[in-house]
């Protein structure tokens, strides 16, 4: 028994301060735009209504449902944007290890072994999505109308990717594509994978989850409202925005019955439920500590 309160008494404390440093890290990481002024919501859509329903058919439903869900809540008092993504900033994105057609070093990236390529955080979004947050294309160009196409090829950088990955080269007109896991089936090993141009450069926006270290290497695709993983409506206030939730459900409901929307959050808020853990676990740790001490 005093070999374990000793043991504790050196581990915990050390174990508390980790968990200190952790929090104190979340709570000041800085997204890159105002999180305050963004409501953040996750759409669903009943499956039962799509039974029996063609997949294109209802993927051009939806599509349809999202637009004009977008053009209505755009129209709210006090709404000043409204954009779609798959991913909330400061919340997890998918990872992907990508190869470079040119690695800047006169080699092939393509020749590198996978577990030495750059990893990236992902993040699919619609056209609208850097003119909502307000940030500033810092080299190249936005999304246009014609990056929304299924065969197109064009994806956007952060800072974070041409600082990380690049080592501050300029990134527009390089080209990337997805690595191939050593894991992949002989199917996805005969897939073609397709190349994309970078066509732009924007500040790093939340790309990282503030429980990860170190800096996040980011790449936007473009993804129309209603393709595959675009889950969440994004809206910006001139007031506090949570207060729109109801006039939203309201608009919603009348713009497509099926449509259902969860998870209303400011973006400034996403972190709250692991905090709320993660303060509990450094109590309980202090507690425990002072109990083996005394």
């Amino acid at each position: 028994v005093i070999v374990a309160q000793v043991a504790v008494t050196v581990a915990f404390p050390a174990v508390a301060y980790v968990e200190y440093r952790m929090i104190a890290g979340m709570e000041s990481y800085h997204p890159g735009f105002a999180a305050e002024e963004y409501l953040g919501v996750r759409l669903e859509r009943d499956a039962r209504s799509t039974e029996g329903e063609d997949e294109e058919a209802a993927r051009a439903r939806l599509v349809t449902s999202l637009e004009l869900l977008r053009e209505r809540v755009a129209a709210l008092p006090g709404v000043t944007g409204v954009a779609f993504a798959d991913r909330l900033p400061r919340t997890y994105h998918r990872q992907r290890r990508v190869e470079l057609d040119d690695a800047g070093m006169g080699t092939q990236s393509a020749s590198i072994a996978y577990g030495e390529l750059p990893e990236v955080h992902l993040a699919a979004v619609d056209g609208a999505w850097f003119d909502l947050l307000g940030a500033p294309v810092l080299a190249g160009r936005s999304f246009g109308p014609a990056d929304m196409a299924p065969d197109a090829r064009a994806v956007i950088v952060d800072q974070g990717f041409v600082d990380e990955v690049l080592r501050g080269q300029n990134p527009v007109g390089r080209r990337v594509r997805f690595a191939l896991p050593p894991w992949a089936d002989e199917a996805a090993a005969q897939a073609p994978r397709p190349w994309y141009e970078i066509v732009g450069v924007v500040p790093e926006l939340g790309m990282r989850h503030p429980a990860q270290a170190g800096r996040a290497a980011g790449v936007y695709m473009p993804a129309a409202p209603g393709s595959d993983g675009v889950v969440h409506m994004v809206v910006h206030a001139r007031g506090e925005p949570t207060a729109l939730a109801a006039d939203i459900r309201t608009v919603a409901a009348g713009v497509d019955p099926t449509l259902q929307l969860a998870q209303f959050q400011g973006l400034d808020r996403v972190m709250d439920d692991i905090l709320w853990f993660l303060r509990l676990w450094l109590r309980a740790t202090l507690v425990l500590s002072a109990i083996a001490l005394l």
